[in-house]
């Protein structure tokens, strides 16, 4: 009898370990948060960024790989400058800071805040058990 209850406990104990295991799956929506907006992230296929200035005449212009002496050359010419980091997730679109920077300085240091933040999103996504990001 107490070999038939010792078997019937050891079963009962297999049966409900059986379920229990170290893979998990997360299954949840991630998301952005910025500036008070939030964005739904989880089925976003690519991610990329600009920094985007307008000109004059309302043309956008990309100025992503703009070095010390284009982007001197492009405010020579344009005069003040509004400059947009933005952050691109397929067909959303974030901008991420906006400012007329004078200096070259000034437009280095929005190209970094925008890596920056790429960074944090990239390692985001890369995280399953996170499922949100507060951008700064």
């Amino acid at each position: 009898m107490k070999k038939a209850a010792t078997c019937a406990i050891v079963i009962v104990a297999l049966m409900v370990t059986v379920g229990c295991g170290s893979t998990k799956v997360y299954n949840t929506d991630k998301t952005v948060i910025y500036k008070s907006t939030m964005y739904n992230v989880s089925n976003v296929t690519q991610y990329s960024s600009k920094l985007e200035a307008k000109t004059t005449e309302g043309e956008a212009v990309d100025l992503t790989n703009y070095d010390k002496t284009r982007f001197n050359a492009f405010v020579g010419e344009q005069g003040t400058v509004m400059v947009q980091s933005l952050i691109l997730m397929d067909e959303k679109t974030i901008v991420y800071q906006s400012a007329t920077p004078k200096k070259y300085s000034e437009f280095d240091k929005m190209g970094k805040n925008l890596a920056s933040a790429m960074d944090q999103i990239a390692k985001f996504m890369k995280d399953k058990k996170k499922t949100q990001l507060n951008l700064k």
